[in-house]
């Protein structure tokens, strides 16, 4: 089997080396020459680890203008470069004339739909680092069949999955967006970052969620909200506003996070004015954990994720060290409470209290 990776990022890199280490033969794409240098030399790097021979594993590299013309048709694609309809489209295009009716077309954006990029392309996002989360989101584009061929590739290279749901694409990283909002608001309003850092260390998210969004990137993610915010109603992407304007004015100040070195947590200063007062972590870890179990639940009612589904997600991805049945069990009647306060403080639609008991 043939695979190519359209990409040179660390998504690239990583979905490759998964498939290599599955014996799938990967080609590496790039449009920048430098960035191709870079990413064959970690490749073989990693590869020598396996196999003192790399020249057992079948992967090459080439840029779009220097395709080989013996390079055969293969049966994946994976594209995964950043969060713009506008690239994804031309790097596809760049090797139109390879793909067959017969290849899987993927697209590993975390928020742009698969069938604006191509009519026959699929989602399937892949959650970094893919060997140890071993999980994807499956958002289905026109067609069932590629639909079904996807579910088939994943289920054959033992990666677990939920399939996104019409009325709720890209649900996992959508389950975020509330804690980010409340994480930047605080940090605008003068908190210091190593207090969120720690406070944002909660049972089903157990990192910090400050070092997390460094990792991701920060430019990524403000790409991704941005194209989350187009389906909201104006309520509702009213919420995101001030996490969108504090994103932009950090990526226009020159911080992308570790990929840069220079992020939430490291390189300059940020832009806000820290107040010199003595912040409690107890008070934010509240507020955050609160709320995330409140999201969980939101979306369950909302027919968004299954319940199922969404522990499989906290247990795989999130990496979480409770599940959420015993989160609503230990908070029940407190956390119904809190909420609700801080709604009729607030009125964010993230707040909202549910409708039903909540309980699971």
């Amino acid at each position: 089997m043939e695979a190519f990776i359209l990409g040179s990022g660390k998504m690239a890199r990583d979905i490759g080396l998964f498939l290599i280490e599955k014996n799938i033969g990967v080609t590496f794409f790039s449009r920048d020459e430098k960035r191709l240098k870079n990413l064959e030399s970690y490749i073989l790097k990693k590869l020598f680890l396996f196999n003192d021979d790399t020249s057992k594993f079948s992967v090459r590299f080439t840029t779009y203008d220097n395709i080989s013309p013996s390079l055969q048709s293969p049966e994946i694609v994976i594209e995964t470069v950043n969060e713009s309809l506008e690239d994804k489209i031309f790097v596809i295009n760049c090797i139109q004339n390879l793909i067959t009716s017969d290849t899987l077309l993927l697209t590993n954006s975390s928020s742009i739909d698969p069938a604006s990029i191509n009519p026959s392309c699929t989602g399937m996002h892949f959650f970094y680092p893919v060997k140890m989360t071993n999980f994807v989101e499956i958002t289905p584009g026109k067609s069932i069949l590629a639909t079904q061929k996807a579910i088939e590739f994943a289920s054959k290279f033992g990666l677990d999955f939920i399939v996104g749901k019409d009325c709720c694409h890209f649900a996992i990283n959508k389950l975020l967006l509330p804690l980010e909002s409340e994480i930047f608001i605080a940090l605008r309003s003068g908190v210091p970052a190593e207090v969120l850092e720690k406070s944002s260390i909660i049972p089903l998210f157990p990192a910090g969620h400050l070092s997390w969004m460094d990792s991701v990137g920060l430019d990524i993610i403000f790409a991704s909200i941005k194209n989350y915010v187009l389906d909201m109603n104006q309520m509702e992407g009213n919420d995101y506003k001030e996490l969108l304007d504090c994103l932009g004015e950090l990526i226009k100040s020159g911080k992308s996070g570790k990929k840069n070195s220079n992020g939430l947590l490291c390189g300059k200063p940020l832009p806000w004015k820290t107040l010199d007062f003595s912040f409690s972590v107890e008070h934010f870890n509240q507020i955050f954990h609160y709320l995330f179990i409140h999201t969980c639940l939101r979306f369950i009612e909302k027919g968004w994720i299954e319940k199922e589904e969404l522990e499989k997600v906290l247990n795989q991805v999130f990496l979480s060290n409770s599940t959420l049945k015993e989160e609503v069990e230990k908070s029940k009647g407190v956390r119904t409470d809190f909420i609700v306060r801080l709604y009729n403080e607030r009125k964010k639609t993230y707040f909202e209290p549910l409708t039903s008991s909540g309980d699971l």
